[in-house]
């Protein structure tokens, strides 16, 4: 046997309206803890930094030739904030052409292959062209480009001449920002912080 009890209609919108204020409420309180936070969580751009606080540049080393056969850890990234040079962390993520069965520990060939990331702790293995080549990747966070350079002094520790400039242009906003990349032997190609942590 059930017993059911009926709701006077009015109470029924009084608590309608209760719960629907309550989940406003409970939402308000959710956005305005998410805006907060991302607030906090926004680096500051240096000048003339575009609008990207999250986006990475990502390019081809097709696109960089004059990098090309140079040891992964001797490109370096600067941005130039009008008063100087500030170096800015670079990642470059090495690519090779793998057969599939590699990737997945099998020593035997498929005879299929396949572009994809390397790394010596993985069964990819190691590229084998240590240095920069046209598959590799060069990444940066966009947040970290600056001015366009207004001297002819090249950043301390770098290999003079080998200055590449690069403009990035906001496809929404059109703003438009600088990244400088160079050679170096001596500089850390992350500038001495972390960009990601997996």
């Amino acid at each position: 046997m059930s017993a059911t009890t009926k709701l006077d209609p009015r109470a029924r919108l009084r608590a309608a309206r209760n719960a629907t204020h309550k989940t406003r409420s409970r939402v308000a309180c959710l956005v305005q803890a998410l805006a907060a936070s991302a607030l906090l969580a926004v680096p500051a751009r240096p000048a003339g930094a575009v609008d990207r606080d999250f986006d990475p540049v990502v390019l081809e080393g097709s696109d960089l030739v004059s990098f090309w056969g140079v040891p992964t850890t001797n490109i370096v990234g600067f941005a130039w904030v009008g008063s100087g040079w500030n170096q800015i962390p670079i990642q470059i993520d090495e690519k090779d052409i793998v057969d599939f069965a590699t990737v997945y520990g099998d020593s035997s060939p498929s005879g299929f292959t396949f572009l994809t990331y390397t790394d010596t702790g993985t069964f990819t293995g190691p590229d084998a062209d240590p240095s920069f080549d046209a598959d590799d990747e060069l990444v940066f966070m966009a947040r970290d480009a600056g001015l366009e350079a207004t001297t002819t002094q090249h950043p301390s520790d770098v290999v003079p001449n080998t200055g590449v400039e690069l403009q990035l242009t906001d496809p929404l906003t059109f703003d438009v920002a600088y990244v400088y990349l160079f050679e170096s032997g001596s500089l850390p190609p992350d500038a001495g912080k972390a960009p990601m942590s997996y």
